[in-house]
Formats: structure tokens, sequence, C-alpha cells
């Protein structure tokens, strides 16, 4: 079995962002399916929206856990993630993590792995696993 920081990092020498890795290991691979057109739209939230806003690898979890749950186990799994983000990186805004004006830094590879591990415990507490 491949652990998820291998995943991540062959998924980012393929060259995804984090909004893509989080939402690929999370909400596709336990699925066993692949959508290039998917995961080509989650670019869209890499580096916060380009704008270093809201976290693209919090974004790419919410995205995930909509890919297993729904309703309102839906929504009190989006708040446990962002409860837990904020309290786990002290912000939602990728500017706030990583500085403003930055590029992604290894640090960003590390808040994409623990929000993975997140999730899955998030998943795994719902029984969606």
């Amino acid at each position: 079995m491949e652990t998820i920081e291998s995943r991540i990092m062959g998924l980012k020498i393929s060259g995804n962002c984090c909004s893509q890795l989080v939402a690929v290991i999370v909400g596709l691979d336990p699925i066993g399916e692949e959508n290039e057109s998917l995961v080509r739209a989650l670019r869209g939230l890499c580096m916060g929206m380009y704008a270093q806003s809201d976290c693209g690898a919090l974004s790419g979890g919410a995205c995930a856990l909509s890919l297993h749950v729904s309703g309102q186990n839906l929504i009190g799994a989006c708040r446990d993630l962002t409860a837990w983000f904020e309290g786990r990186f002290g912000s939602q805004k990728c500017r706030d993590i990583i500085g403003f004006g930055t590029s992604p830094a290894l640090i960003c590879m590390d808040v994409v792995k623990e929000t993975c591990e997140k999730c899955f415990e998030i998943l795994t507490d719902l029984d969606c696993l």
C-alpha cells in the first residue's frame, strides 16, 4: 500500500497543487476513480485561488469529503475539518500559513499531508471508508 507521503510526491511531480493533491488522495483514490476534468477544475483552488486566500489544501479537503459524504454529515464534516485546520495552522488563509507573496514551500506539503490524514480520520469516524 502506498503511503500518503509517496502519493503526494508522485502527484506533485506530475504538476498537481495542494487542492488537487488532497482531492485526489482523499476523494478519488479511495473509490478507485480518475477524473481529469475534476482534477483540472481543482487547479482554480491552488494557492488560495491564486490570491493566497483560503488554503487550497483545506478547499480540496472539503471537495474530497463531498465525494464521500452528503447532507448534514457533510456540513458537520466540513465544519470539523475547518475547525481542526484553523486550530492546527492558525489560519485558513494561504498567506498566513506560508507568508504573503511567497511560492508554495515545503510547509505546503506538510499541510497537505496532515489535511489528508484529518480527512481520512473524519471519513473513518463517519463510517464512510
